[in-house]
């Protein structure tokens, strides 16, 4: 799973976030890049706050759901990291690289 999350990190397409100001942006995939520059700039506080404004707007927002499932697997909360993970996944679940990832995670 978590290497589908690195090969969505590798891939994205990221703006510098003094390009723009995050406040302005109302578009979730803007928000979601934001939070992504955020995210490896290694300020987590800030990423999350953003990966979770665009779920607020967008629940099944794919990309959004799958950093903040890894941003949150870090931290003290995995049952919620799961949760996001799964989330990840059942809005993805077209994708073929997450064919029995669900399963396997579920036990």
């Amino acid at each position: 799973m978590c290497e589908n999350i690195v090969t969505l990190a590798a891939t994205t397409i990221i703006t510098n976030p003094k390009d723009q100001e995050v406040d302005s942006m109302n578009d979730s995939y803007a928000l979601c890049n934001a939070a992504f520059v955020n995210h490896r700039g290694n300020r987590l506080t800030e990423a999350e706050a953003l990966y979770r404004r665009v779920l607020e707007t967008d629940p099944r927002q794919s990309n959004a759901l799958g950093m903040l499932g890894m941003l949150l697997m870090n931290g003290p909360d995995t049952a919620e990291a799961e949760s996001v993970f799964l989330r990840h996944l059942e809005a993805d679940a077209d994708n073929p690289e997450q064919s029995g990832t669900i399963a396997a995670m579920q036990g």
